[in-house]
C-alpha cells in the first residue's frame, strides 16, 4: 500500500513529500511508526550516497595539526 510520495520538481529542483490517503486513514500510532520506518530508510540511503559522494580515502586527515 503506497501511503507517502516524494515527487521531485525540476524547474524548483525541490522535492516535496505527499501523504497519501491511506496514511491518512491510518491510527496516530501507525503513522508515527511509518514515518520513524520511512526516515530511518532515508537517512540510510543519504548516508549511502554520501559515502559513495565522498569516499573516506579522500577524507582530509587532520590528526597532524598541532593541538
Amino acid at each position: 500500500m503506497k501511503i507517502i510520495e516524494i515527487i521531485y520538481n525540476s524547474e524548483s529542483c525541490q522535492a516535496e513529500t505527499i501523504l497519501k490517503t491511506n496514511y491518512q486513514k491510518m491510527l496516530d500510532t501507525i503513522q508515527m511508526d511509518c514515518l520513524n520506518d520511512a526516515i530511518y530508510d532515508l537517512e540510510q540511503i543519504r548516508q549511502d550516497l554520501h559515502d559513495e559522494m565522498y569516499p573516506k580515502s579522500e577524507v582530509k586527515n587532520d590528526n597532524n595539526e598541532p593541538n
